[in-house]
This record gives C-alpha cells, structure tokens and sequence, in this order.
C-alpha cells in the first residue's frame, strides 16, 4: 500500500507542474521508472527487487494519473472562463 501512495503522489505533483505533457504519457513513464528502481535495488542494493513492489509502484502511477484527470475534470472553472 505504501509503494502506491509513494508514486501516486509524485506522479500527481509531476504531472500538474507539467500540464504541456499528455496526461497519459505519465503512466508508462511510472512504470518505466518504477523497473529500473527495481532493477537497481536487485543489482547495486542489499535488497531484492520484486514483482510485487513492481506492480503496486506502476497502481500508484495510475492512480496518481488517474487523480489528476479527476481532479481536472470537477475542478470548477475560472471566474474569466464563466462570463
């Protein structure tokens, strides 16, 4: 459960600091992200690397994604935008 949040929340934070990247384009990049952290931590770390960190790393990315898309879609508009 920690491995979700500790990428949902990244992810949130990246993807609203870089609105000109397409929203969908930051999933593959957490899951990219997400091997090669675990494919460090099984070569130059004292630790094993797991599937199953893998898998809860790259749910978090789709959360954090899928937060955005959310929070974009409800978020109510700018006064400007009204009149």
């Amino acid at each position: 459960m920690l491995n979700v949040v500790l990428f949902a929340v990244p992810v949130m934070l990246l993807a609203t600091m870089w609105p000109h990247v397409p929203r969908w384009l930051w999933l593959p990049l957490g899951v990219v992200a997400s091997f090669c952290i675990e494919m460090v931590q099984g070569a130059f770390l004292p630790r094993t690397s797991s599937l199953l960190d893998w898998v809860a790393n790259s749910l978090g990315a789709l959360v954090g994604v899928a937060s955005v898309l959310l929070l974009e879609r409800f978020r109510p508009a700018p006064a400007a935008e009204l009149s």
